[in-house]
């Protein structure tokens, strides 16, 4: 369907011709829909302040990526229950996904763009190439509930746990610990493993990515 140009930013209107070509599949599948909003958890507040920080130290170390900004948006719209500041808000992450989607697209024109994270190997003859991860060694105590003490003592004075009700499936919560280190403000909950890397830096692993990542090591490790 052909449209006027009213876009003045690249790539909008592509996006905007998809998004209406989505619209249109579900009106015809679902209708018109009316639901209830849903916001307004300030528990929420902490979470976006969390990918704001993870964002900010990202942008200090050059390693910028889509996913934790758009989360910040996310969240932040969540907390709202006021309609327009609500409305502003996810016009914020529209505007998000729309650039994402046309970095999406860019990379398509181009061939030869590769992405890789700061510090992956490159392939110079192009293809598929496999790595095997570095054996390393790691501490880690694990968070059950009634330990924080514990946790406080592994932290050290590099980091500050506190207890804290953290947001759950849906809109439940539970409760959990908040971890404020100098890379910004993490969460762990009831069973997750708070791990020390190789560089000091702190963060909370869940318990099947933990088991599938790690075992005991030997004594003299």
């Amino acid at each position: 369907m052909p449209y006027p140009t009213l876009f003045a930013t690249p790539g909008v209107r592509d996006f905007a011709e998809a998004v209406d070509a989505e619209r249109q599949r579900q009106l015809a599948k679902w209708g018109e829909q009316h639901h209830p909003d849903g916001t307004g958890w300030r528990c929420f507040g902490a979470t976006a302040q969390n990918w704001k920080d993870v964002c900010e130290q990202a942008a200090r170390d050059g390693a910028t990526e889509w996913a934790p900004i758009l989360l910040e948006e996310v969240y932040e719209a969540l907390v709202e229950d006021d309609a327009a500041k609500l409305r502003a808000e996810l016009v914020q992450a529209a505007a998000v996904i729309a650039a994402w989607v046309a970095d999406l697209d860019s990379r398509q024109a181009c061939p030869r763009y590769s992405p890789r994270r700061p510090g992956a190997g490159h392939n110079p003859t192009g293809g598929h190439v496999k790595y095997r991860k570095k054996p390393v060694t790691v501490d880690a105590v694990r968070y059950t509930g009634d330990n924080l003490a514990e946790v406080e003592a592994f932290l050290g004075r590099e980091a500050k746990a506190e207890e804290a009700t953290l947001p759950g499936p849906g809109r439940g919560l539970h409760e959990g610990i908040r971890i404020r280190t100098l890379e910004g403000t993490m969460t762990a909950s009831v069973g997750d493993w708070v791990v020390k890397g190789t560089r000091g830096e702190f963060y909370p692993v869940k318990p099947d990515p933990f088991a599938d990542t790690f075992e005991p090591a030997p004594e003299d490790a």
